[in-house]
């Protein structure tokens, strides 16, 4: 299936240490499982230029990894510095990835992030990578040169694609996410294709526990996810509003949670939709918590003004 984002792209985190740590207490204080999992569903495909995936990994409503299309070509973006001294036109396809809240699992010496098996345990004896040229990491890339102008021939160079996602189907990233010195582990399951341009998200998973590791695929413990297509919270002044859109349940819980991890609010989700008034609460951060009794959850960080 073919999405075309329409979110826009953010070039860093924003997210502080306090609205994280809100969102981890909050998550950590339910008696559910240890696995935050988000089933991207249905899959999410990108092959246009510029087109990217943005990954809240702890659906904090903040960007944590983008996975991003770059594909173009042109005449002139390759120079030879030796005798012929030609520019030459040329050909770049690639799928990359951004880390603004972590690290990428992958090789040290260029920064390509390895493609796992299930199975394969994501904790702190894997190498992770925060940096890289042009601060991307190369998924799989593809660099050639198509036309030597000066003689009015052609020229192939790099045809192999370089990195480890190449033609890979259902493979896993290991992603680090950290947290004010704290780091969490989780994996994301990608297929990327043949012309390393083109990549597929499928799903993805976080350890909600700090310092423990996660096996790609991993589903002990796992609950899914409400979609924003399902259910959103905002807030307004003191005001948070729950907006139910598709969201076939009942019984579900609805919490607010204050930055030291307390309960300032607590109900049972209306399926009309619900105002919640937080007039006697200090200004800040607060995360709204939605529980189903099919252990989907729903969070999201708001900001309440008094």
């Amino acid at each position: 299936m073919k999405i075309t984002p329409t979110n826009k792209f953010k070039s860093s985190k924003l997210a502080s240490y306090s609205t994280m740590a809100g969102a981890f207490i909050a998550l950590s204080s339910s008696a559910y499982g240890q696995v935050l999992y988000t089933d991207v569903n249905p899959d999410e495909t990108y092959s246009e230029n510029g087109e990217f995936y943005e990954l809240d990994l702890n659906l904090d409503g903040d960007v944590d990894f983008a996975i991003k299309v770059v594909d173009f070509s042109a005449a002139g973006i390759f120079t030879s510095t030796g005798t012929l001294g030609n520019t030459w036109g040329g050909v770049i396809k690639a799928a990359v990835v951004y880390s603004y809240n972590g690290a990428i699992g992958g090789s040290t010496t260029n920064y390509w992030p390895y493609a796992l098996n299930e199975g394969v345990s994501v904790d702190s004896d894997m190498n992770f990578n925060t940096n890289a040229t042009y601060g991307t990491q190369v998924l799989a890339l593809y660099l050639g040169i198509q036309d030597l102008y000066s003689s009015g021939g052609t020229l192939a160079f790099f045809t192999q694609p370089l990195g480890n996602w190449e033609g890979k189907t259902e493979k896993f990233l290991a992603l680090r996410l950290e947290d004010g010195g704290a780091d969490y582990y989780g994996w994301a399951r990608l297929s990327v294709d043949d012309n390393s341009h083109e990549f597929t998200i499928h799903d993805y998973a976080l350890k909600q526990s700090q310092d423990t590791p996660i096996e790609t695929g991993a589903t002990v413990g796992v609950h899914s996810v409400i979609q924003n297509n399902q259910l959103t919270a905002y807030s307004f002044g003191s005001t948070i509003n729950l907006v139910v859109k598709d969201l076939q349940t009942n019984g579900a819980t609805v919490k607010v949670y204050n930055m030291a991890g307390q309960v300032v609010f607590q109900n049972e989700l209306n399926l009309s939709g619900m105002q919640i008034n937080l007039d006697q609460a200090a200004t800040g951060n607060y995360t709204v918590q939605v529980v189903t009794v099919e252990d989907a959850v729903y969070n999201k960080t708001v900001n309440i003004q008094n």
